[in-house]
């Protein structure tokens, strides 16, 4: 399957490669045949050429994320039409989203989930100059590159404000609520007008998602929606956090836009300083001489079992234990041979002591015999 420049790649077994399928369209694994490099091409599904609010989200979708060139936002190659059908290509991401991983290696460490945070809301930052709202950030919207890079991937609920910048994209209006439930706004599920306080609330959730391997609202959509809209998220379910991941966490997740952070960019100053503090709480091993030769310590934390911790670091009480095991073992031994009896010969008659003269005519003194205390 080829569409302009791009030609559908195929897997070894023949069949085409499928990244994915969404509700109104599919997305390939492609080749630019001008520059020989992969794209992700994005094509319509036949079912809904004839539909025009499909083909219009469609477009919308393309353009928006045309309007945004920032590194954690995939970038748009082409928008095009053949056949009727229309098209966009964009960058290819050596990667997998966020849900696969977690999905699969379970939660991620604290200092790795506010990273990702932290590129996540400097994106926002780009989202909110071209007044734009993204309306469904969530962890399978979010692809994680081999080198931990984070690309926002999926633009197809972007909204943009009535002074928003984009030919045409304020003009497409979708009716009831559009997003995902488990990672949307109170304000989003209750159809109000919504900004980048929604996508600042949707990233805390996903954060949360990040740091646990869960939603902070489970259940039924139905409950999950009222959770979202009337009840505070279950901190007592998170696990032993830093204090300042719990309060970044719920000032993201305050129910009212106002309260949580007023822009992506205190957002970012917030992530900053807690990863800061978060590095600065981390126990750090030292080692015991610094002035032995050796290779540099290693800082790890306290966590670190004692068969893994480096013989140069290992501490002294080590060799004193082993000095008080010997000392004892000896002590034990002493003690064994000073109270073994001593072997004499029997004395003549009770009331008697035998003396023994030495060779040269002296006398030496009496030996009595050592007894043996009854019990």
């Amino acid at each position: 399957m080829k569409f302009d420049r791009y030609e559908v790649m195929c897997r070894e077994d023949g069949s085409m490669f499928r990244l994915g399928q969404g509700k109104t369209s599919s997305s390939y694994k492609a080749l630019d045949l001008d520059l020989q490099v992969p794209v992700v091409l994005k094509v319509i599904r036949h079912e809904f050429l004839e539909d025009e609010e499909a083909r219009k989200r469609f477009l919308r979708e393309a353009r928006a994320a045309a309007l945004l060139r920032h590194p954690n936002v995939a970038m748009i190659y082409r928008l095009g039409e053949e056949d009727g059908t229309c098209f966009y290509a964009r960058e290819f991401i050596e990667g997998e989203t966020l849900d696969a991983k977690v999905n699969r290696d379970g939660p991620l460490a604290v200092t790795e989930a506010l990273n990702i945070a932290l590129q996540v809301a400097q994106a926002l930052i780009a989202v909110k100059k071209m007044n734009l709202v993204h309306r469904d950030i969530k962890p399978s919207n979010l692809m994680i590159a081999r080198d931990g890079a984070i690309k926002i991937i999926d633009f197809g609920l972007t909204k943009s404000n009535p002074t928003g910048q984009g030919a045409g994209l304020e003009l497409i209006t979708l009716s009831g609520f559009v997003g995902t439930p488990d990672y949307a706004s109170p304000e989003q599920l209750n159809e109000q007008t919504v900004d980048v306080a929604s996508d600042i609330y949707s990233l805390g959730v996903t954060l949360w998602f990040l740091l646990t391997g869960r939603r902070p609202f489970r259940g039924p959509m139905a409950q999950v929606m009222a959770k979202h809209l009337q009840s505070s998220p279950p901190f007592d379910e998170l696990p032993a956090l830093p204090r300042c991941v719990v309060s970044l966490l719920a000032h993201m997740l305050e129910k009212e836009p106002a309260k949580r952070p007023i822009s992506p960019a205190h957002l970012v100053e917030e992530i900053e300083q807690c990863a800061a503090a978060v590095k600065e709480e981390m126990p750090q091993i030292a080692p015991t001489n610094l002035n032995s030769p050796g290779p540099a310590p290693i800082q790890e934390s306290k966590k670190m079992s004692a068969a893994r911790e480096p013989a140069a670091q290992r501490p002294a009480r080590e060799f004193f234990l082993a000095e008080v095991l010997i000392g004892a073992v000896i002590a034990l031994i002493i003690y064994l041979i000073l109270s073994r009896p001593v072997e004499a010969p029997l004395p003549a008659s009770p009331s008697e002591s035998t003396i023994a003269s030495a060779p040269d005519g002296t006398a030496t003194p009496p030996k009595r015999t050592a007894r043996k205390e009854s019990p």
